[in-house]
């Protein structure tokens, strides 16, 4: 939230001042108050405020104990001015807690319309306005209350006038000005990863705007296909696919996942489950996700403004309903203490066989189990590494153990201890145990789990 928006600038007998400021006095205190509380002392930042010319026309923050100021110095020379040059800045006053980078487009945009108007009209320098009144002031109160109010603006500014009254331009300039959040910048996104959609987009698809891959690749986003496998089931371009989904994911609409699969896989749980284990709401929400038929949503505000819910489409479901009757026999207290039995080096298979086996596993979707707990942070998949240490004692074609070098060259790149096996098989269009057949053909190869 904006705690105060001012424009000062140099003048030619004072030095720096504060020409206007919303809320009155937020800046520079009252003449009959000197002592009154400000967000910043003034006279001890100017100096960051109007700087030197070379730091003008670039956007400057800097902070005081208590608060951020944002702030795009702009000097503009002509033999109309006192000393040739006219030096000012709009600036803006922010919380340290507040993410502060959407507003240096804000105040860059801001300071650098009013350059024009000053470059074409004198907007500026030809306002004799009384301070904290005027045109100016208007446009920075206006600002002000519609950002921190509805996050955008669109302020008409009034025409300058010359000496003799009459206007400068017919033409009305506008201020149109949008806030938009910036969010952290999502993971890359490989061949190997599987999206799940966290917002239902079918009611939003628009065909004429929309981009066609993504109108393509959206019935496939199911959670269980691989991006790989999403391009080929759309006949889209793999790029083109991952740049959509890197737009998805940058706006919340989709969380990446790993391959699902019963053979060497195996998970780990991690510190936030503990979390899991105090919050009885998410220990509900998990009974109803992981039951053969779920009964609830798993998630519920995505950070872009879509809702809905399409976990119900993964195959092997069944609809969302209110409660269903699986669930109903599922207490959270036996989902900890599934999830407490998962340990890294045990496969999945092996672990079902023992919980199937003490009757543990009864109404339980085994996918959307480990989904929920991958999702919510308690579950942790363990990848495997394949690292190939060259050895020279043994000559390839004297060792029937290392023909896999002159058999299969294209996996060399792959066995440097940093390519997991998902994205191998993905990137070579093979299945784990052909990969494994193909490793024990190599010489020197070891397999690292992490």
């Amino acid at each position: 939230m904006i705690k105060s928006i001012f424009y000062c600038k140099f003048d030619v007998h004072k030095g720096p001042i504060v020409e206007h400021q919303v809320p009155p006095h937020s800046i520079t205190p009252p003449s009959d108050n000197p002592s009154a509380p400000t967000f910043l002392p003034f006279d001890s930042y100017a100096s960051y405020l109007i700087p030197r010319q070379t730091y003008t026309f670039r956007s400057i923050s800097f902070c005081t104990p208590t608060h951020r100021i944002l702030s795009h110095p702009i000097c503009l020379r002509s033999s109309t001015y006192l000393r040739n040059e006219f030096l000012f800045t709009f600036a803006i006053v922010l919380p340290l807690t507040t993410p502060f980078h959407p507003y240096m487009a804000i105040i860059a945009k801001l300071s650098g319309l009013f350059s024009g108007l000053e470059s074409s009209e004198r907007f500026l320098s030809r306002d004799t306005s009384p301070r904290d009144t005027g045109p100016v002031y208007s446009v920075l109160e206006i600002l002000r209350e519609d950002l921190n109010n509805y996050c955008e603006c669109m302020i008409p500014l009034p025409t300058s006038a010359d000496d003799h009254g009459s206007k400068l331009s017919s033409q009305q300039e506008t201020l149109n000005i949008k806030l938009f959040p910036l969010y952290p910048q999502p993971p890359p996104i490989r061949p190997h990863h599987v999206p799940l959609l966290t917002v239902s987009l079918s009611g939003y698809a628009d065909r004429d705007n929309w981009d066609l891959t993504l109108l393509r690749i959206i019935p496939f986003i199911d959670g269980v296909n691989s991006v790989r496998r999403i391009a080929d089931l759309a006949d889209a371009e793999p790029k083109l696919v991952r740049k959509a989904l890197e737009h998805l994911a940058y706006y919340g609409c989709i969380v990446l996942l790993d391959i699902f699969s019963f053979g060497g896989t195996s998970y780990g749980i991690t510190p936030e489950l503990a979390a899991f284990v105090k919050d009885v709401r998410a220990r509900d929400e998990g009974r109803s996700f992981v039951s053969s038929q779920p009964g609830h949503e798993l998630f519920r505000r995505p950070k872009c403004e879509m809702g809905g819910n399409v976990l119900d489409k993964i195959p092997g479901t069944g609809p969302i309903v209110e409660e269903s009757v699986a669930s109903a026999h599922l207490d959270g207290t036996r989902l900890v203490e599934l999830y407490t039995t998962l340990r890294p080096g045990q496969s999945l298979r092996n672990w079902c066989i023992e919980r199937f086996e003490e009757g543990m596993l009864e109404g339980i979707d085994i996918r959307r189990f480990i989904m929920f707990g991958i999702v919510r942070g308690g579950l942790y998949r363990v990848h495997r590494y394949a690292l190939w240490t060259k050895g020279d004692d043994v000559e390839p074609e004297k060792d029937s153990h290392a023909i896999g070098p002159t058999k299969w060259p294209e996996m060399a790149r792959f066995l440097d201890g940093t390519h997991c096996f998902d994205e191998i098989c993905t990137e070579l269009g093979i299945s784990e145990r052909e990969l494994m057949a193909r490793l024990k053909e190599w010489r020197n190869v070891h397999l690292i789990q992490k």
